[in-house]
């Protein structure tokens, strides 16, 4: 009598319990390299954004990080990175800026990387100034000059040479791929 009780109430859970084991979920779609982590987004905003000149697209909700010590002034040529983080759909992007190089389009030359032209007008993809950037950053950590057009050399100030690092730090640490 006992075994028959026990079984009464064990059968259905048990019952229940292989139902839920044999359920198949749906795989999860996996992660882009632009997608940011919730500690990783409340870490840019509460201790490194503070380093930065944030401007927010309205219609997008985008918010666009400039590191402060860029001089807007200034009438040297540069190549100004700029984090765009895209909170809504938790990812963030490198834009890379050109200053002060007047031309129809960019042809950048870097070592061991063949020469990209790029034009002037269009925004570079997300992919490809990602690559773009961490190519710069190899050519800078090895004291190697960066090339535009042929004749304008970008990053010759060391504190130039900072800067972007260090906005290429802090986006790549956002990403997660420091």
């Amino acid at each position: 009598m006992r075994t028959k009780l026990m079984l009464k109430f064990v059968k259905p859970k048990l019952l229940l319990l292989l139902f839920l084991l044999s359920c198949e979920t749906s795989p999860k779609k996996p992660k882009n390299v632009f997608h940011v982590i919730a500690p990783n987004q409340l870490y840019f905003k509460n201790v490194r954004s503070i380093y930065y000149k944030t401007e927010t697209d309205k219609a997008t909700k985008i918010d666009y990080y400039t590191l402060n010590k860029w001089n807007e002034k200034s009438l040297k040529p540069a190549l100004v990175p700029v984090i765009a983080d895209n909170w809504i759909e938790e990812e963030a992007y490198l834009q890379l800026n050109f200053k002060n190089i007047a031309a129809d389009s960019y042809n950048i030359n870097i070592e061991k990387w063949e020469n990209i032209n790029l034009p002037t007008q269009d925004k570079m993809p997300n992919q490809q100034a990602y690559e773009l950037a961490l190519a710069i950053k190899n050519q800078l950590l090895a004291n190697e000059l960066v090339v535009v057009n042929d004749s304008i050399t970008l990053f010759e100030d060391r504190n130039e040479r900072s800067y972007f690092l260090t906005t290429l730090q802090d986006y790549l640490r956002l990403i997660e791929k420091k």
